[in-house]
This record gives C-alpha cells, sequence and structure tokens, in this order.
C-alpha cells in the first residue's frame, strides 16, 4: 500500500496500526502483571505477526490476495480478544 498509495496510504496503516499496538501493549502487560507467560507469549505472537503484515504492507499491494487479508483480520481480531480478555481477568472495565 505505502508504494502505491504513497504518503497517504502510510499515514493510513500507522493510523490504524497505532491503536492496535496499545491494544497489545496492554493486553502484554496485564498478562504479565497476572504472571500469565502463555498469554504474554500469545499477545507477542499475534502481535509480531500484525507488524509483519503491515511491514509487508508498506512495500507490496497486498489488498487483492484474500489469503493475506483474512489472515490480517484474524490477527486484528486475535489480538483484540486477547486485549478484552486480560481486561476481563484483571477486573477492568470494557473500553
Amino acid at each position: 500500500m505505502g508504494v502505491r498509495d504513497g504518503a497517504v496510504g502510510v499515514a493510513l496503516i500507522v493510523g490504524f496500526a497505532a491503536p492496535l499496538g496499545l491494544a497489545a501493549r496492554q493486553a502484554g502487560r496485564l498478562a504479565r502483571a497476572r504472571g500469565d507467560v502463555r498469554a504474554r507469549a500469545l499477545v507477542a505472537g499475534v502481535a509480531a505477526g500484525l507488524i509483519a503484515l503491515f511491514v509487508h504492507g508498506l512495500f507490496d499491494c497486498t489488498p487483492r490476495n484474500p489469503i493475506i487479508w483474512y489472515a490480517g483480520w484474524t490477527l486484528v481480531g486475535a489480538l483484540l480478544v486477547c486485549r478484552r480478555e486480560q481486561r476481563r481477568l484483571a477486573g477492568l472495565a470494557a473500553g
């Protein structure tokens, strides 16, 4: 997307990735605070997959590839579920 759409495409990628990075950071910190090594490893793995996908998107046009499209949205969903579950286990309100 970055190659095809230039600065606007990169801005959209960063604007989408920043909240996901904050969600991964929060989920990882909550898992660490609870001492849950497996949950922290899951969050780190999902976040690493998203980072790889976003970096790939900077240099290649991926929207036409359905495998990458579905994998990306699956990783986004997995990360958001990790965050939600870590917040629930920590007793924090949704939001």
